[in-house]
């Protein structure tokens, strides 16, 4: 009798076309191994199905227990909660963060590591990678005795100018804010670049893809905006567009709320 995990690749793929949301996905690639290894439509079309809620991915753990079984994938193993499912709880490989600052956006997760101050992309649902420059430009890291640091608040945040890094789109840039600094970067880049001339403590970025603008929330509110897309080299100067009191900067359904005033 024919079972689940003998159903053919062509069955799997129009199953896995008909699929709405990301959610969906996950469900889909944890039915079985055979499932997951033999699809290829559901991998390509995860980076850009829309999600009902966000994926929470929980910290890793030295005792996790399914690095004990041995039955378990080689790599380790990655929690993800789905608020979307009620609450349910998916496991998927993922050594790519094993021992890696994370932060995340659009579903990826920029990870950074301790090897040649290294920087890259990852989809968690396909393992998808994106190389980017090393980090040497951030003040924040330093050396110690042949060992990197972090110092002050570390990676605080990352903003893409397109939602997907695997595109053509040649206006895609990679924005993070690290300790007191900004910096983008192309995945194509041999190093990132800095933007400067804001006031005071940095509070929060945002990306418009609309108006193809970064804008910055500084000290007391400020708001300052640049253009990062263009391709003039050098240090990006920011330009002061408001001086009222604005602690966050919300961009939803392409309109910019602010928070706190």
């Amino acid at each position: 009798m024919t079972t689940w995990s003998d159903l053919l690749p062509e069955i799997l793929n129009r199953i896995a076309g008909k699929l709405d949301f990301y959610e969906d996905s996950v469900n889909f690639l944890c039915v079985c191994t055979s499932w997951k290894s033999s699809v290829s439509t559901t991998k390509t079309m995860m980076r850009h199905l829309p999600s009902r809620l966000p994926m929470l991915m929980l910290a890793e753990s030295d005792t996790d227990e399914d690095d004990k079984n041995e039955h378990e994938h080689e790599h380790k193993l990655r929690r993800f909660f789905l608020l979307s499912n009620g609450g349910t709880m998916r496991k998927l490989p993922l050594p790519e963060a094993q021992r890696q600052r994370c932060v995340s956006t659009h579903g990826w997760l920029l990870t950074t590591g301790e090897e040649e101050f290294c920087a890259m992309l990852v989809y968690p649902l396909t393992r998808a990678q994106v190389d980017l420059p090393q980090l040497y430009m951030f003040d924040e890291l330093y050396f110690d005795q042949d060992e990197w640091m972090y110092y002050l608040f570390s990676m605080r945040k990352v903003v893409f100018t397109s939602p997907n890094p695997l595109s053509s789109d040649p206006s895609f840039r990679v924005i993070i804010i690290w300790g007191r600094t900004i910096g983008f970067c192309r995945p194509r880049d041999a190093s990132w670049t800095r933007i400067n001339s804001w006031e005071g403590h940095l509070f929060d970025i945002s990306y418009h893809g609309a108006r193809k603008r970064l804008y910055v929330v500084a000290t007391m509110g400020a708001i300052y905006e640049c253009d990062v897309t263009n391709d003039v080299l050098g240090p990006k100067t920011l330009s002061r567009v408001t001086r009222r009191r604005v602690w966050v900067l919300v961009c939803s359904v392409g309109v910019f709320t602010r928070v706190g005033v």
